[in-house]
Order: structure tokens, then sequence, then C-alpha cells
């Protein structure tokens, strides 16, 4: 009898993994569930981003703000959707803020409240709108402007508007009044360009790729676009 139950233990065993065989031939595991992020995105541009290629256009910018710690390279980094003002101002102020400075400002509270804090203590957000409504939606080119013409100025710069930048700029005259001298300051600075229309696009939100650039550009002066105005074209229309 033991012989017998003996018997059928080891069949049993053996049977196992041969039904496992069958079943993964049958319903395969899905490759991405398996497969190590590099193999599903090319090769990674920094530790812990599994959506950034080597090749990316923005990879030295990025990286220069992970080396800043003002960006945490953990999980995705989704280079195409769109950056928060709260976000774009807490890299802002984790760039140019001193850590020490910045841990002093530290109350436990919400993720941004130290950041929001330090930032106004510097000077560099008076004037524009930190409310919490504000700040949870997507940071605009002309706000994006605005900051970064501040936090420029609170660095030491002297900003000032191109002569003829409406022809570099078509809709320049366009542009809020709010907005207009900052856009002009940030343009001016090498800091944001037109886009491929020739236009600025004041109220268009800025990708996370293109709001990493813009702040590398800030901090990291060799990196800013060289300001080119073109000639003037008497046949060209002007923007009223």
């Amino acid at each position: 009898m033991k012989k017998k139950w003996a018997c059928l233990l080891a069949a049993a065993l053996l049977a196992v993994p041969a039904a496992s065989a069958a079943r993964s031939a049958a319903d395969p595991e899905p490759l991405e569930a398996s497969a190590p992020p590099a193999a599903q995105t090319g090769a990674i541009a920094a530790a812990g981003f599994s959506d950034v290629p080597a090749d990316a256009w923005y990879l030295p910018q990025l990286n220069l703000l992970l080396s800043r710690g003002a960006i945490s390279g953990q999980g995705a980094f989704r280079p195409d959707e769109l950056m928060s003002t709260e976000e774009y101002i807490k890299i802002l102020v984790s760039c140019t803020v001193p850590a020490d400075r910045l841990a002093a400002y530290d109350s436990g509270g919400d993720w941004s409240e130290k950041f929001m804090r330090a930032g106004s203590a510097t000077g560099a957000l008076k004037g524009f709108d930190c409310s919490a409504e504000r700040i949870a939606k997507p940071v605009t080119r002309c706000e994006a402007a605005w900051l970064l013409a501040a936090f420029a100025r609170q660095g030491g710069e002297t900003l000032t508007v191109p002569e003829g930048i409406e022809r570099a700029l078509r809709d320049y005259r366009r542009i809020s009044d709010t907005y207009r001298e900052a856009v002009g300051q940030a343009f001016g600075a090498g800091l944001l360009t037109a886009c491929g229309d020739g236009n600025f696009q004041d109220i268009t939100p800025l990708k996370r790729c293109e709001a990493v650039v813009s702040i590398a550009r800030l901090i990291d002066r060799g990196q800013r676009v060289p300001v080119a105005i073109p000639e003037y074209d008497y046949n060209a229309h002007v923007p009223q």
C-alpha cells in the first residue's frame, strides 16, 4: 500500500510542471509585465525614469535639474504631459534657494507649502497669483515667462526687452499687459523662444519637457538661446 501511495505522489508531482507549461503556452504572460523598463523604452536617460530615451532632446536639462535635487528620478517623467504651476514654482525654488534656507520653511504641511513660502520670502513671487486654485492649473507660457523673469531679477540679473521684439514674436503686441513685459524680458534673456510659427503663444501650457528646459536655462546661462531679431520687412503685416 505504501508503495502504491508513493507512486501516486510521484506522478502528481511530475504532472504539475507539465500542466504549468501547458497553461503558459496557451495563455503566455504579457511582455510588458515581465520586461524591465529599459526593454520597453530603449536606453533610460536617468535613474528611475522609465520613459526618457537616451537621445531625448531635453536630456541635458533634465539631468541638470536631477543633479540639483529639484526633480526626483523615480518612475515615469511623462515628458509630454503638462506641468502644474505649483510644480513649476517648486522646481524654480529648489534650484535658486539654498537647501538650508529652504528647510527653515518646512512646517510639515502640504508638499509644496515650504516652496511657496520660500519663494514668497525671496520676493520673486510678489504680485503672482499663488492661490491654491490657480497654481493647481497647468503653467502657461506667459506665466512661465513672468516667473522666470522674476527669479532672474531676484538673482541679480538686469533684464530688458529687445528692440524690435515684435518682429521676432509676431503676437507680442497681443499679449496681455500683465505678462507682455515679462515675456519680452524672458525672450531677451534667452529663457524662452518663439514657437515654430513665429508667435509666442502666451496662453499655451508648457509640457513637462519644455518646463525643465526653461528652468535649466535660468540656472545655467550657457544653455540660453541667443536672441535673434529679424530684419524689418517693410512689406510684412505687423499685428496690431
